[in-house]
């Protein structure tokens, strides 16, 4: 089976397991659950798919292009969740927590896969 479909199929089954698991053992936040999932799922994705993508071609540049790729996710998170940067501190603590706690577990999860990477050369 192709890379990019396995992929996808891995990062849809952890995307929906810890949707699944954020839904049942935490309250509902400011900030719809899956919102945050559907960024996150597809951010995760296109990194995977990027990074196998450069790994291919100029392996010795993959961490480079890893740290570049997450300031974009990190631009993109701001674009997408603009009220993480309101002023009004309409969100609480918890309600911050809802995105960035996700959004490591991903973070994780995409550097397993580059130091693998890594490690294979």
């Amino acid at each position: 089976m192709n890379f990019y479909v396995k992929s996808l199929a891995a990062l849809t089954v952890i995307t929906l397991l810890l949707y699944a698991a954020h839904f049942f053992l935490i309250p509902a936040g400011e900030i719809s659950l899956v919102k945050i999932y559907l960024f996150l799922g597809i951010a995760g994705y296109f990194t995977v798919a990027a990074l196998n993508y450069v790994h291919t071609i100029a392996s010795e540049k993959l961490g480079f292009v890893f740290i570049a790729i997450l300031m974009v996710k990190i631009g993109a998170a701001l674009l997408i969740f603009p009220e993480l940067l309101a002023e009004n501190e309409s969100l609480s603590r918890v309600d911050k927590l809802h995105l960035l706690v996700p959004y490591f577990i991903y973070l994780m999860i995409e550097s397993a896969i580059v130091i693998k990477w890594l490690n294979d050369k």
